[in-house]
């Protein structure tokens, strides 16, 4: 099963959990504004509650962030959310519980979470789902975790890029971004 924490496996992003409660990976400078995340993820194995997945954005520290989180369990009960930390109080934003969004073992899915001004949006393969208007950070770098005993996640393609609302309309605006394999 390899070794508990983080790990590269076959080019990807692992993030396992032995008999801890959490792994993460944290990445970026802290001052951070408008920006979005994108990165593929595939539930290895679920652990014992269902796929568990966090995305943190306007990371500032353990006790300060906003979160994307898919917390499927085994039943099929999909809750996707978004969350906040505030001084250590994690509340939820927003959640979708919709069945469209169900995790499905060994299945990628790719993953936006966009933030800018006092806005917080969630894309799951590229339909916006969750929405929220948060307050409390204007900065922060990223983060990613996964808990409960025996989680196993993979993250791949993982980018983060300046976001402007509304986006600029000159030219062929994109065309410098590009997507390399390892």
């Amino acid at each position: 099963m390899g070794q508990t924490g983080v790990n590269i496996v076959d080019g990807v992003l692992e993030l396992e959990v032995g008999s801890g409660r959490w792994v993460r990976k944290a990445q970026g400078d802290t001052g951070w504004t408008d920006y979005e995340l994108r990165f593929l993820y595939k539930c290895v194995n679920p652990g014992a509650y269902g796929p568990r997945l966090g995305a943190h954005v306007r990371r500032i520290d353990g006790n300060n962030y906003y979160q994307f989180t898919d917390e499927d369990y085994p039943t099929g009960t999909t809750r996707k959310r978004l969350k906040k930390r505030v001084g250590g109080t994690l509340t939820t934003i927003d959640e979708n519980t919709g069945s469209a969004y169900v995790t499905n073992v060994g299945t990628w899915y790719e993953v936006w979470v966009r933030v800018y001004g006092n806005n917080l949006k969630a894309f799951w393969n590229g339909t916006e789902i969750l929405s929220a208007t948060p307050t409390e950070h204007a900065y922060g770098g990223i983060e990613f975790i996964t808990w409960d005993t025996g989680s196993k996640i993979h993250l791949d393609t993982i980018f983060v890029r300046k976001f402007a609302y509304p986006e600029p309309s000159h030219g062929d605006w994109g065309a410098e971004e590009k997507t390399f394999s390892i």
